[in-house]
């Protein structure tokens, strides 16, 4: 660790640039015309041929939330046609044609000549912000995240966009839940392209049924129609665009990949601290402990019950002696009570929402009478960033992270359980706008208070550490700093059916750090369902278990001893797969991709795949399919054409089509896709910290040619020192019958050299080698000198299990593969 003051300053620069978008102002256009009836409309370029049009009155001010959009734009090339009221924008080989005919404005996206978007808005200062789209070259939509539906978007229905507390939601349903992400993917095989309508009030968007092409109507309730065309033409690439304006997701702390343990409540140290020892006892792994609101004096957050944990340093310590985390709950609304320091300063230096009369909004929450910072202006995000400091937070310190709950916000007493829309917030400019303005966006700004506090928690002089906080309510851009979560579900089998697409609409939304509420938060969870949503969990990018204060307890050892050991076995295989999972997620925060992912989204040439929602690649080299049926005993995978597939637990081989295979209530569903290679750590641990310097295991799946591919990505896993180049990246190939480990030469900053890894590899598991191996020889540099290795190995079949190379993973080497 580095302790200079100088060094701190510099790594807090590398942070800083991760907040500046809250001080980053609206962009500047091209003005495209102004329209008889006083409509302005701007034109923007972005990289990668996104254009961004935005519809305003010229005549008065409009809010449009600023600090989402992170790149800078550009000036577009306008071309007006002869005939008049027509107006073509270029970027690269993408254009946008405007063209204006009272009382409506058309607009047409199209790339290399190919029409993407057709789009209609209306001419009219006094009209609401609604615009009809259709998309000509797609079959199917996805997006408008958050919904407990379907991942296709489906016709004759209204999706919802309004942040909530959605109390017992049901599924199969587009009301709205507790998130919003304005955003839809049009795909076909033959082009795929992306739309992102930048407008945080209430919004409807009814799917059209009728239409040849998939179309839609998005209804605004108030505001400015803002609007992004991504070009694609691939899935994956409308992704990366879509990071690419509101960021990637945050790059999580290592520890966060692992088993989180949740419960409203845990009441006290002694409960805690068993709960703790009780997975050490069972031998199961887990990482992080939760507190929930209970834990704190009468729902003031930032304190702790002297009475039930009256040494807050006595949990935090014990936990970390193990490697281990505690996560708090700090939602954002404020008990107003006098003395309560948090409430008197807020009062009296003016923090709090206001009413439409100018005082304090006050409302009902949990602690009963409560009020709610303004988290629209840096002066408000900047003191509530105070109270995470460690000088503030009793107990405070780099072992306690997040939770933001309610922060939609959700008001006992409100409209629609949330802030009445005429509440009033107060911008860093001067301006004033309402609460049903901005609302979708009030949790993004809570949010980025929080992070902020959390990384300027040590002082000036310390580190700054990754923080991790977990969001309910949430933005497009919340994904640059805090995992969410599906809410309160219920503990039925429809609910963890319905989280695979629920999840897998938020991944392709460009929020991939998702999960839910493993084993549902409402009601009992039976044995079987629990066992099947631990299953299904390890493969879910945030990974806990919560459960409502009104049911049984439910830490995975409380169930029978028969289905144990199959519990463990989920868990075990979900902190062997932190490492590959660790590498994706490096790759989603460089380069904009995305963790889970729909069949379509990856295999984008075949669209009957199009429909697949509970089938999906965990990352790109692993393809999964939960059960979710009570009672299976059989279950129809269909794996995508073109690719060998491998089950992961017996290296059996099969190829694109529907794959029937028993299942018991051991059978995972999981396949190795041919071509790639997966790191894994195998030994089980009581920590990702108890295995940091576990050996590896490299599972190589061979595609058709014998050929295969993949990475491994290290750093401390801590601090943003990685931001800087220090990290290890390996790349792992497989072609002419040799495995050979060398570096990873892309990474921008490429890494320093400094951080080191002392990993070796203990085994290599070849799938689908053909020919009778006779040798196994590897070699290494030592000295500038090659030296030569013979290796055991066990060849069963056509799976190949090489053992105790006893080779760095991080250092170059290869391993060849000999046939008699």
């Amino acid at each position: 660790m580095f302790s200079t003051a100088g060094r701190c300053g510099a790594l807090l620069a590398v942070v800083a640039l991760m907040l500046v978008a809250t001080v980053t102002p609206v962009a500047l256009g091209t003005r495209v015309t102004t329209t008889k009836s006083g409509m302005g409309v701007d034109g923007f370029a972005y990289p990668k041929g996104i254009i961004r049009l935005t519809v305003k009155s010229t005549e008065k001010w409009q809010y449009q939330p600023d600090g989402i959009i992170l790149p800078a734009a550009s000036e577009l090339q306008v071309e007006a046609a002869k005939e008049g009221n027509k107006w073509t924008l270029h970027n690269g080989d993408c254009a946008l044609t405007v063209t204006s005919a009272s009382p409506q404005l058309s607009f047409q996206f199209s790339c290399q000549g190919k029409p993407l978007v057709k789009a209609t808005a209306s001419d009219n200062v006094e009209a609401l912000p609604e615009v009809n789209f259709t998309f000509p070259a797609a079959r199917t939509m996805y997006g408008l995240a958050e919904h407990a539906a379907d991942l296709p978007l489906r016709g004759d229905a209204v999706y919802e966009m309004y942040n909530t507390d959605a109390f017992q939601y049901p599924i199969n349903s587009t009301k709205a839940l507790y998130g919003a992400i304005p955003f839809i993917m049009a795909y076909s095989a033959a082009a795929t392209s992306g739309v992102l309508f930048l407008n945080p009030s209430e919004t409807s968007v009814r799917i059209n049924s009728e239409d040849a092409a998939p179309s839609c109507r998005w209804q605004p309730e108030v505001g400015v129609v803002d609007l992004f065309f991504l070009p694609g033409p691939t899935p994956a690439k409308v992704q990366r665009q879509h990071a690419s304006l509101t960021g990637a997701t945050v790059m999580p702390p290592y520890f966060s990949l692992g088993y989180h343990q949740c419960r409203w409540n845990y009441m006290n140290t002694k409960d805690c601290l068993s709960v703790d020892e009780g997975f050490d006892q069972h031998n199961m792994p887990y990482d992080v402990l939760w507190l929930d609101i209970e834990h704190t004096d009468k729902k003031k957050y930032f304190t702790w019950d002297k009475y039930t944990f009256p040494d807050p340093k006595v949990l935090t310590t014990a936990l970390a002696s193990k490697g281990r985390k505690l996560v708090t709950v700090k939602d954002p609304h404020v008990k107003r009570e006098g003395g309560f320091a948090m409430h008197e300063e807020a009062s009296k230096g003016g923090y709090y929402v206001k009413d439409a009369n100018g005082n304090d909004y006050e409302g009902e929450c949990w602690p009963g009478r409560s009020s709610w910072p303004d988290f629209l202006n840096t002066r408000t995000r900047n003191w509530y960033a105070e109270f995470f400091h460690d000088d503030r937070y009793p107990g405070g310190g780099r072992d306690i992270h997040t939770w933001v709950d309610m922060n939609e916000p959700s008001i006992f007493n409100g409209d629609k359980g949330t802030m009445f829309k005429n509440a009033m917030h107060t911008l860093d400019d001067g301006h004033t706008v309402s609460h049903g303005t901005i609302h979708n966006a009030y949790s993004f700004y809570s949010i980025q208070a929080v992070y902020k506090g959390m990384v300027e928690a040590g002082g000036a002089k310390a580190t700054p550490e990754r923080p991790f906080i977990l969001t309910r309510s949430f933005f497009p851009g919340s994904q640059r700093y805090a995992a969410m979560w599906t809410g309160d579900n219920m503990a039925r089998w429809d609910h963890l059916e319905n989280s695979v697409p629920e999840l897998l609409s938020l991944s392709i939304s460009n929020f991939p750090f998702c999960g839910c509420d493993v084993g549902g938060f409402f009601f009992d969870t039976e044995e079987e369902l629990f066992v099947r949503w631990m299953q299904a969990g390890a493969f879910m990018p945030f990974f806990r278990g919560h459960a409502h204060l009104d049911t049984k307890r439910r830490e995975p050892w409380s169930y029978s001893p028969a289905s144990q050991p199959i519990i463990r076995n989920a868990l075990a295989l979900r902190y062997a797969l932190i490492p590959y999972l660790y590498t994706n997620f490096y790759h989603a925060h460089t380069k904009g991709n995305t963790i889970m992912r729909p069949l379509f989204f990856e295999f984008p040439e075949q669209e009957k795949l199009r429909e697949v929602q509970n089938t999906y690649l965990f990352g790109r080299a692993i393809l999964v399919q939960p059960v979710a049926q009570k009672g299976a005993t059989e279950v129809t995978v269909p794996l995508p054409a073109g690719t060998l597939w491998y089950n992961y637990f017996t290296g059996e081989m099969a190829t694109g089509g529907t794959y029937t295979m028993p299942v018991d209530l051991n059978t995972i569903p999981m396949f190795l896709r041919g071509g790639h290679v997966v790191p894994m750590k195998l030994r089980l641990r009581r920590s990702t910290y108890a295995a940091r310097l576990d050996p590896f295991t490299l599972f190589v799946a061979l595609n058709a040619q014998g050929n295969s591919y993949g990475d491994l990505y290290c750093d401390d896993g801590t601090t943003f020192e990685y931001a800087k180049g220090s990290f290890v990246h390996r790349t792992f190939s497989f072609s002419e019958s040799t495995l050979t480990s060398s570096s990873f030469t892309t990474d921008t900053p490429a890494s320093n050299g400094v951080f080191a890894v002392a990993n070796a590899v203990e085994r290599v598991v070849v799938y689908g080698y053909s020919g009778k191996v006779s040798k196994v020889v590897l070699t290494t540099a030592h000295n500038a000198i090659d030296m030569a290795t013979e290796l055991d190995f066990e060849q069963v079949g056509a799976t190949v299990i090489v053992r105790q190379p006893k080779v760095l993973v991080a250092a170059d080497w290869f391993i060849a593969f000999e046939n008699e």
